[in-house]
């Protein structure tokens, strides 16, 4: 699913896009009241706008702790004064909100430094299970019965193994397709972190040791 940019964000992403402001313009545009950012609560109200929100969350953070702890946490997210903690509790709220796999991509990539990886097995699980119409107990039970991911030792191109790991993940139709699937492919997960590794190496090397480009 492609997340369409209000008109106004449009607007403004296409002006800093355009390359026509100077680093004292860019300055002086984050220092005004430009951009207008949306809190968490607005995000979540707008994937979903029904009135049972709260319930709906309080209800499925309730399961396992507290129901006046939980509440308050819902209240906190949909006031806009914090944001989930962890990818764990986004892919919760996405299944407790019936999201799809994409709503759920753009609200981890909203509180997080990036969406669904399907190079993390956790991640390609639960995407499977939004993607089928399956509950979040279904999945993490799931996804606790699998093996492992085996240690790597060097990264590879992470771009081909992400799409190939998306590709035979959307081509499974049954759990036991999923599991057979997640088998086979079980020593390309954890590619995001090493992968990662690997350009936080190379770019201390750069700031330790830097290469004048005159």
């Amino acid at each position: 699913m492609s997340i369409d940019l209000t008109r106004l964000s449009a607007d403004e992403y296409n002006r800093i896009q355009s390359g026509e402001m100077t680093p004292a313009m860019a300055a002086e545009y984050l220092r005004g009241e430009h951009i207008i950012p949306r809190d968490f609560g607005d995000i979540l109200r707008g994937l979903y706008p029904a009135d049972d929100i709260q319930f709906r969350l309080t209800t499925a953070f309730s399961v396992d702790s507290d129901p006046s702890a939980a509440n308050r946490k819902v209240y906190n997210w949909l006031s806009g004064k914090n944001v989930p903690s962890n990818r764990e509790d986004i892919f919760r709220i996405a299944f407790a909100l019936d999201l799809s796999e994409g709503q759920a991509n753009y609200l981890l990539g909203f509180c997080t430094s990036y969406g669904i990886h399907y190079r993390d097995g956790r991640d390609v699980v639960y995407a499977w299970f939004l993607r089928t119409g399956g509950a979040y107990a279904e999945a993490k039970e799931f996804f606790e019965s699998l093996p492992p991911v085996p240690a790597l030792s060097r990264a590879c191109d992470g771009v081909r193994v992400t799409q190939q790991l998306k590709n035979a993940f959307f081509l499974a139709q049954t759990t036991d397709d999923l599991r057979r699937c997640y088998l086979e492919n079980l020593e390309k997960f954890g590619q995001l972190h090493l992968r990662a590794f690997s350009y936080f190496d190379r770019y201390m090397a750069q700031l330790i040791h830097p290469v004048s480009d005159v």
